[in-house]
């Protein structure tokens, strides 16, 4: 029995021993490929250079990305490969997280396993973090037949939201006459149609306070005033065929300098608003808001919004969210507010209309509004709040369902004052402000940030002084943003930076 069991041992013994030389032999046993497993450059292998890690997703072409301005001559790679595996640069071999590579140009890889004689190719290009920048697009003045140029005396955009091109009605001097223009930007270029600025009678008029707006499907409507007349005119077209929408003027009352041109998504027909700076017929008061409606033969006038009609209305806007129209606007003097309406069932209802905590009355300097995916509704007015009678910019919120104002962080750093301009948008459902210095007189545009709920650094844009009061910010549907205005040079030149993502500078 105990020899037995001694044989049994031995045999056992025998079976482990054979097992384990088994395991071993497969596990030096050649796989029979060539491959990279995992590639980064570490902050580790590459101090002074790089403060965190960047890694590859592994592939037979990869890109790396790193913060602009960073050395890529002598780069550190750190990677994993199969088995028996080397890695070789032409023909220096690579030693994980040791040899330097320059990165200017894309660094071919080669992991090759000699045994089994296969090998695999790697590319590896090192670009920079690509970010969304601003950069002027187009400077810009129309000429007359002997070349001259032409001053720019005023301009709206609009971005169609049939296919994100922005459009433009430019006013601009020719002889006595402001001549009104429509243009559209296309690769930098401004495309420009013929003078549309006339009357029933074709008589070529002063186009002043002008505005455009583009319908869903992409039809552009252009607003502008008959000084003389006391008169408003929508046109519609492209190039050079424009036609009256009504055939008739509407108003028929000086307008001021505050009007808004929307398009009703639904019926697909333009409204219009403006400031009646005389009363009209009895049924608009001085300083009313005037509501004109086209129904598709012709024009509704003198219509009010019962909730603000007898008061004194300044800074009308219109613009379309949600595929809902929405006015926004002042109320000023004693028991002024701020207020936004929205367009639905033929009807105007009242999203909010309340002046923000502490706020002694509306300030007459400007307004923008925009309202978010979700209905949150941004205005940007003037406030007081922090010091009576100083008023500075702010922005403002109302969720969906309040009937207040509560303002967005701290006031931007922008006392206003009667020469005050500035505008707003929503980007990402976040609000930007467009403004001229008050110190430098210089375009700035500042934003909220997603994360910390503050403002963020004001950002420049170029060396250009803004002349006259009207600024337009605007983004399309791919997140791209442009900003518009009119320098103070001789020629008044209208000046366009977009906002958009930067040039690539991976090398071929």
């Amino acid at each position: 029995m105990k020899r037995f069991f001694y044989l049994f041992a031995a045999i056992a013994a025998f079976a482990v021993l054979f097992s384990s030389c088994k395991k071993d032999n497969e596990e030096v046993k050649n796989d029979g490929k060539a491959e990279l497993l995992s590639f980064g450059f570490y902050a580790a292998d590459n101090k002074g250079v790089l403060t965190e890690d960047y890694v590859a997703d592994v592939s037979n072409e990869m890109v790396i990305r790193l913060p602009e301005g960073t050395d890529k001559t002598a780069l550190v790679a750190r990677f994993t490969v199969g088995d028996n595996d080397k890695v070789y640069v032409g023909t220096t071999e690579q030693i994980d997280s040791t040899t330097a590579n320059d990165y200017t140009y894309p660094v071919d890889f080669v992991v090759k396993d000699e045994e089994a004689n296969v090998s695999a190719s790697y590319t590896v290009k090192v670009g920079k973090i690509l970010q969304y920048k601003w950069n002027q697009v187009l400077a810009f003045n129309d000429v007359d037949a002997s070349s001259n140029i032409l001053p720019n005396r005023d301009f709206a955009m609009a971005i169609s939201p049939k296919d994100n091109v922005p459009y433009f009605f430019i006013s601009r001097t020719e002889g006595d006459l402001y001549e009104g223009r429509v243009g559209k930007l296309e690769n930098g270029d401004m495309t420009l149609g013929a003078k549309i600025s006339t009357d029933i009678d074709g008589n070529a008029i002063d186009a002043r306070n002008v505005d455009i707006a583009v319908s869903e499907d992409g039809l552009v409507y252009a607003l502008y005033y008959d000084y003389a007349a006391q008169k408003m005119f929508v046109k519609t077209g492209s190039g050079d065929s424009w036609t009256i929408v009504g055939s008739s003027s509407f108003g028929g009352v000086r307008c001021g300098s505050y009007y808004a041109l929307g398009v009703d998504p639904v019926s697909k027909y333009p409204v219009v608003g403006y400031y009646a700076n005389a009363a009209l017929t009895g049924v608009i008061a001085r300083r009313d808001l005037d509501l004109c409606y086209f129904d598709g033969a012709s024009w509704s006038t003198e219509n009010l919004i019962s909730d603000i009609s007898g008061k004194y209305i300044f800074n009308p806007k219109m613009a379309v969210y949600n595929g809902a129209l929405y006015l926004a606007g002042t109320v000023q003097g004693d028991g002024g507010t701020y207020f936004v309406y929205k367009y639905e069932n033929n009807a105007w209802t009242k999203v909010v209309n309340a002046l923000p905590e502490g706020v002694s009355q509306p300030n007459i300097v400007g307004l923008g509004f925009g309202v978010a995916s979700d209905g949150t509704v941004y205005l940007c007015a003037g406030g007081d709040e922090d010091a009576n009678g100083t008023w500075t910019l702010n922005v403002y919120k109302a969720a969906a369902g309040e009937s207040t104002w509560t303002r967005v962080s701290t006031a931007l750093n922008l006392t206003l004052s009667s020469s005050a301009k500035y505008t707003m948008a929503l980007n990402n459902d976040l609000p930007v402000v467009f403004y001229k210095d008050a110190e430098t007189e210089l375009p700035m545009i500042v934003s909220l940030d997603a994360e910390t709920k503050q403002w963020g650094s004001p950002v420049t844009l170029g060396t250009d002084k803004i002349a006259i009061k009207n600024v337009q910010l605007k983004y399309d549907s791919d997140g791209n943003g442009y900003a518009a205005f009119i320098d103070g040079s001789d020629n008044a030149t209208l000046r366009v930076y977009k906002y958009a993502m930067e040039a690539d500078d991976l090398a071929e």
